[in-house]
């Protein structure tokens, strides 16, 4: 069985995309670009680059490219798989010592955190962070500090999970639905870069909304869910 596969999600990501790969080309992991849908020369970058290309005629978005990684992780018997962020922001250095943290502690998902030893600054982005913080607490009973973090490890068992379920998605409301099933979650202190170039598609106003909606989500609809039994997963 394979260890780890950094799932790289990208979409119009041309300036930034050579530079992810080429930090990712100096270690020693697997990595897929999911370039979902650019209209830009992401794809074509990438694969001058060397790397592994899953492409998208359309945009499905940040779940549907996560998605179609944990397909390709679960089918090629990745033990672990990496969500990583092609715009510059994850740092390679943290890879290997998440992996060695989640094999010692044995949990099911790891978080790469900004906040577990330094201050959460304040914006309007943070404010919505704190709600989405507040709410995982008061559901799951846990804080966890930078629940909006992109840089997530998963181990076997959630490689297959969310390679069998569309419902599941690599936002904070799926984070705190298995949370309330059983599953460990962790985090582990990270420190993460601005992104290397373009804009991130959720502005200030957005990222309030999207981060409220999350909230929400986490309060009331993810009740609604059926209950995850581990036991019935196969591994």
């Amino acid at each position: 069985m394979r260890e780890l596969l950094l799932i790289v999600p990208a979409f119009n990501e041309e300036e930034s995309i050579g530079t992810t790969i080429d930090m990712l080309n100096k270690g020693t992991f697997d990595f897929v670009v999911v370039n979902d849908g650019s209209k830009d020369r992401t794809g074509q970058i990438a694969r001058q680059k060397g790397a592994l290309v899953i492409d998208f005629p359309f945009n499905e978005g940040l779940a549907g490219a996560f998605q179609a990684g944990m397909q390709y992780a679960c089918t090629k018997g990745y033990s672990y798989a990496m969500q990583f962020d092609a715009d510059g922001q994850h740092l390679p250095e943290y890879i290997a010592p998440m992996l060695a943290q989640m094999k010692k502690t044995g949990s099911d998902i790891l978080i790469g955190s900004r906040f577990l030893e330094n201050p959460i600054p304040r914006s309007l982005r943070t404010v919505g962070g704190g709600l989405i913080r507040g709410m995982i607490r008061l559901t799951c009973g846990k804080h966890i500090a930078d629940p909006t973090s992109g840089m997530r490890l998963f181990n076997r068992q959630m490689i297959q999970l969310f390679a069998s379920r569309g419902d599941l998605t690599p936002e904070p409301d799926t984070i705190a639905y298995l949370m309330r099933n059983g599953f460990q979650v962790e985090e582990y202190p990270v420190t993460m870069q601005e992104r290397m170039a373009g804009t991130s598609y959720l502005g200030s106003w957005s990222a309030v909304r999207y981060m409220s909606c999350m909230a929400l989500s986490i309060l009331m609809i993810q009740f609604a869910r059926n209950r995850i039994h581990k036991e019935e997963l196969r591994l």
